[in-house]
């Protein structure tokens, strides 16, 4: 069940779809809008074929599990992937990051200072994270 709170700035995202920053752009081949209640939607067409995944929806813990179970049955594992989640850190949403803070108990959640992005980043065989931080320890 969607947070009341949330419903209508989800009414003006689902009136706004054509005048989302990809629409019309080269870009826009490559993304896939889904829209409806994630909680029961059948993922099952997508799963382990999406590079990144941007979990946005819903706030309350029930919607927020259910996104991120659905977006690690998504994101491919045979090449780097990414999970990302909006809200970490929200005064406004504490179960959201408790839980995110919770998850990151199993994997390594990485917080995007100075925003309320978190990310995950599927890696197989370490050929990106590695050089990724190797570059970072550089500067």
């Amino acid at each position: 069940m969607q947070d009341v709170a949330d419903a209508p700035l989800t009414q003006t995202h689902l009136a706004s779809k054509s005048s989302l920053d990809f629409a019309g752009t080269g870009a826009a081949r490559k993304v896939t809008t889904l829209s409806g209640d994630s909680t029961s939607f059948d993922f099952s067409k997508w799963h382990s074929s999406i590079d990144l995944v941007f979990v946005d929806g819903g706030h309350d813990i029930a919607t927020v599990k259910s996104d991120t179970e659905n977006a690690l049955r998504l994101v491919r594992r045979d090449k780097p992937s990414c999970i990302f989640w909006h809200d970490y850190g929200n005064p406004e949403y504490t179960g959201l990051t408790s839980y995110l803070e919770e998850l990151s108990q199993r994997l390594v959640l990485v917080h995007i200072q100075d925003t309320m992005l978190c990310v995950w980043f599927n890696d197989p065989g370490d050929r990106f994270l590695s050089s990724l931080i190797g570059a970072w320890a550089r500067n």
